[in-house]
Order: C-alpha cells, then structure tokens, then sequence
C-alpha cells in the first residue's frame, strides 16, 4: 500500500459490482493472499462468497472477508506497514461522500445501463429486483444473478436493504465506536525458548455502526514469555512446525520430510522444502508467534502474528535495547574481544578435509565465509568427538541448524558458502574446509568470532620445554615453543589461545654442543705434531712476551704426506704456540 509502484491498480467497469472488484485489488494492494486451502481459508462459506476469492463467480450474491483476509489486513496495519494512510492530505479534498446508500444515487434503471448498457431497462417486478436485479436488453431479460444495491426503491416507499424489500425509514444517526476491557493473557505459544503472550480487546462498546467512526488504538498487545532455554540439539520452533506436514499429501507426493527455508522478504511465512527435494512451499501462511525472525538471527526479534517484532534482549516487543558483541545486553563491547583470521593456505593435489580453524567454547557471533566461490565446502564439526554439525557435502540444505548447543543459519549462492552461528558455544568446534577432487584452489577462508575476556583465565601460554638438540654431535641449537594449555595446565588446541598475545621476553632457541663429530676420513687422517721450539726470546722486556711454537699438519696416514688442514678434524686440532712462562725479564 504505501510503495508508490505497487500500490495501484486497474479494474473494468461492469456496473455497481465493480466495488466488488475494487475491494479485491485493494485487498491485495494490503498484502492480502487469495483465499485458498495453501493459507487455510476457503474461497466460499455457505452462500457466501469472500472477497479474497481467487475468481468472482456468475452467481455471487453475498460477499465478505474472511477471517484470514481480517487477520492479515489487522496484522498489516498493526505493523505499520499502512502508515503512509494517515498523513494530513496536500488540501482539503473538495469531494463530499455521499451518506445516502448506493440505490438511492442510482436507481434500477441506471443500474441496468451501468451493467448491460444505455438501452437497458428494468423487467424485473419492483418487489423481486431486491434478490435478483433483471434488465431487458434485446428484448430479452437477463441477469447477472446479483442483487439491486442496498436503498434501491422497490415500491412505494419502500427500498432493498440486505437483499429484501423493507419500508423506508430514516438513516440512523452514525454510532462511534469504543473500546471493550483488555482480556486475559493468553497461554505463553511456547514452553521454552521465548514465547508470546497476547492480550487483546474488541471494538464494540459498543460497536461502530450507520457509518460511525471505529477504535482508535491498539488492538493487541504482547508480552514475551518462557524465555528459558530450549534443551541443547533440540529442534527448531521454525523445524518443528515444518515437521508438522511429515508423510502429508501434497498435490500428488507424499512428502516424508519437510525441513525449514527461509525467504529474506517474509521471514514470518513457513515455507518449507522437502529434505530431497528443491521445491519450497508455502505450508499453512504464518509461523507460530514466538518463532525468531531470520533476518535477526541471534538477536530476539520474533513473528507475532504474521508480523516479524522488534523484540529487544530486555525481552521487552518494541524495545531498542540490544545485546553488544560480547552478549551482555545494553554493553558498549568492551567485556569482549573478535579474534579474526584467514585460512589461505595454497592448492593441495589431494581431495579431503582442511583444518581451517578451532573456535572455543563461549564463542559468539562467530562468522564463517568463503572470499570467492571456490567450489569448496565448509564442514564444522566438534572438536573433542567425532561429532559432525555441518557435513561439507555438496548437498547440504540450506537451512537453520543447531552447532554446539546455539542456533545457526548455513547460506548457499552458487557454491558460495557463509556460516552465522549465534553463541555462546556450548564446545569446541573445528571448521574445515572439505576439497573435493578436482577442485583445488583454496581462495581464503575468513573466520571471526568473539571471546569473553575472562577467557584468558580458561587459557594461557607457556613455554615448552628445550627440544632434543638438532645435532648428534658438535655444535647445533635447541628449540622450544609457546604452547596454549588450560587452566589445569594441559595442552590444547593452539588456536585457543589466538586472543591472547604470546609472551615475547623468552628465547625460543639456544646453541647446544654435543660431542666432536668424527673426522671425515677417521681412519685416513691424523694430526702430526713436532717438538717445541726454543723460546723467541732470552729474556723479555715489560709488556712483552717471549713465546714457543711447535708444528702441528694433517697428514695422511697412507701416503704419510701432509695434507690441507681441512682434512683432519679441527675440534681436536693440537696447539702451536704457546707462551714461554719461565723466561726472565731483561
């Protein structure tokens, strides 16, 4: 109603029961569905026949809504989706409707001319023409089995009201109408969860009539109720509904499975798709109240009557308040920190699963994406058991699950894969990435997640102790590492640590020295060593020295030749020089 390209439309003028035709369009100008078993109504009730009906039949007589064309013409205007009504008009209109009903503006005779033409006249008896309304035309008497408009004269002083002949009498004086008692809080639409209690009110004490102005106000006010968590791996509230249809015909299958899907522009219908199948369906108009709407994931905004509410984590419908990054409700962020990385590791020549990430227990807003649409597939599964959340296969449905006890939504678009998973997490999980064969690239995939500050109290580093020395013998290093452990000091997963800065004051790698390596040629090589020369000097001046040498080769032991010193071991070469210690001074 209120967007300007679609709120028009256009309707042939068939006589005064065009205005059926007209409420029609309007109907859906409102974001009212035909009536049809798919949204739980049926076109007809009895001799009446609703306005919503998806083809106006030769023989109407009575029309009216029904009562899911009242129920969602109410929850469209209850959603503010008819606001763009109640703007003050440019000018006043200089239009003045008309009170008198439509038969005294036009008569029997004009009716047939709006409905057959201007030749047109009245065959019927004035009496009968209130049930049915006869023309002559081409001296032959027809009718379009409708009745002659309400204040039509059937005789003298007499005219047709609710489609029989009645004295004429005075309009009545238009009655306003007024607001009846609140009722009861209805019974909560869930047992845990978060659900919807309603309290509502009636238009009539009394009730408008004759024209009189109706209820200002609203009609319905909510409260949310249960908020208890559901139990852990228990089936969606949106899941259960769809489950609801299991082993039903539906056109000419029967449909063993139906598992939720979800359409971004109108998260409060169930629709709903076979577990083999693609084909979505829209099964029985609204979700329950009580069920979250899609597009707030994580947050507690839910459908209330057809209608997705801003419900805000205070639990209050209509509140603003909002949980921060870190889940405390009204926060400004500062309790948590987002840890963010990228899996980009290079091609691989084998198919199989890709560790990308471990994210830790208490996780919120963890976010999972691949950069490109590589033709890769996202798995996650826990991190402590053999346990699988998401399987990575090529078929996976696109669907809301349940991954370490919190609600999670698993979106496709051409292969292009994003994981949201609300929080906090009941456990460890890993994401992988599964590559299947002949698909290789890994263009990146991105994760981020927040964690509670007083998780450094969960985890921490330490230093591992000195590895094995990377030698056997002579001169190597040894290593160690910053490893993540938990708070009863064991070793865990080293992405768990991730938000915590690793300590740098610690070396992380030393010299160590084992023993002399064996010569290259041990058994061919060896070193010669001479006899001490005599001192250089016979006595020595202050601040000198007087100093000895001797000759020290490598020799080979075959040829008995001297040789390069490269040859011989030179960790256990022998000294040359050393100084004269009892030469005296000069």
């Amino acid at each position: 109603m209120c967007k300007p390209d679609r709120s028009c439309s256009v309707n042939e003028d068939n006589g005064i029961m065009l205005a059926h035709t007209i409420t029609h369009e309007l109907g859906h100008n409102f974001g009212l569905y035909h009536d049809t078993e798919k949204i739980g109504c049926h076109r007809r009730e009895g001799s009446t026949l609703h306005i919503m009906t998806p083809i106006f039949e030769s023989d109407t007589v009575q029309v009216a809504w029904s009562r899911c064309s009242k129920r969602d013409v109410t929850n469209f205007l209850d959603a503010g989706l008819g606001e763009c009504l109640s703007d003050q008009p440019a000018q006043e209109p200089s239009y003045i409707y008309p009170k008198d009903p439509a038969g005294v503006m036009f008569d029997a005779a004009s009716q047939c001319h709006l409905q057959f033409g201007a030749e047109a006249v009245v065959c019927a008896k004035p009496t009968e023409l209130c049930e049915h309304l006869w023309c002559l035309v081409n001296n032959t008497c027809k009718t379009m089995l409708r009745p002659a408009a309400p204040g039509t004269t059937c005789g003298p002083d007499m005219w047709c009201q609710n489609q029989t002949c009645v004295p004429r009498t005075p309009s009545p004086k238009p009655r306003n109408g007024e607001w009846g008692p609140w009722s009861e809080w209805s019974e909560c639409s869930r047992t845990c969860g978060a659900g919807v209690s309603t309290q509502s009110r009636e238009c009539n004490n009394p009730e408008p009539n004759n024209n009189g102005n109706y209820c200002i106000g609203d009609r319905s006010r909510y409260k949310i109720c249960n908020t208890n968590p559901c139990p852990i791996n228990e089936p969606s509230y949106r899941e259960v509904q769809c489950s609801k249809h299991n082993n039903m015909t539906y056109g000419n299958d029967t449909i063993a499975e139906w598992i939720p899907y979800y359409d971004q522009d109108k998260p409060c219908e169930l629709r709903c798709l076979p577990r083999d199948g693609t084909d979505v369906e829209m099964l029985g108009g609204f979700v329950a109240d009580g069920t979250p709407c899609r597009q707030s994931l994580g947050a507690r905004d839910m459908c209330i009557a057809g209608v997705c509410y801003k419900v805000g984590c205070d639990w209050i419908v209509g509140s603003e308040t909002e949980e921060d990054k870190c889940g405390v409700c009204g926060g400004n962020g500062s309790a948590c920190k987002t840890v963010q990385g990228i899996y980009s590791k290079g091609t691989t020549r084998q198919s199989g699963l890709s560790e990308v990430a471990v994210i830790p227990a208490g996780s919120r807003n963890v976010k999972i994406e691949e950069k490109v649409n590589p033709g890769n597939y996202i798995s996650i599964g826990s991190a402590k058991s053999n346990k699988i959340y998401l399987t990575g296969a090529r078929n996976a449905t696109m669907t809301e699950y349940f991954v370490a006890g919190t609600q999670a939504i698993y979106e496709r678009d051409r292969d292009w894969e994003k994981v949201r998973i609300v929080g906090p997490l009941a456990e460890d999980i890993k994401v992988y990435q599964r590559i299947y064969r002949g698909r290789h690239r890994n263009p990146g995939v991105t994760y981020q997640y927040t964690v509670d500050q007083r998780m450094r109290r969960q985890y921490k580093y330490r230093v591992s102790e000195w590895s094995a020395c990377s030698v056997t013998c002579g001169v190597g290093y040894m290593r160690r590492h910053h490893e993540c452990v938990d708070e009863n000091n064991r070793a865990v997963e080293q992405s768990l640590c991730y938000h915590i800065e690793s300590p740098r004051h610690e070396a992380l790698m030393q010299q160590c020295r084992q023993p002399a390596c064996p010569t290259q040629r041990p058994l061919l090589t060896h070193w010669w060593v001479g006899a001490w020369n005599p001192c250089s000097k016979p006595c020595h001046m202050p601040g000198e020295e007087a100093i000895k040498q001797r000759g020290v080769y490598c020799v080979d032991k075959i040829t008995n030749k001297v040789i390069d010193d490269s040859e011989c071991d030179a960790l256990i070469k022998p000294i040359s020089t050393i100084k004269c210690a009892d030469v005296p001074a000069c």
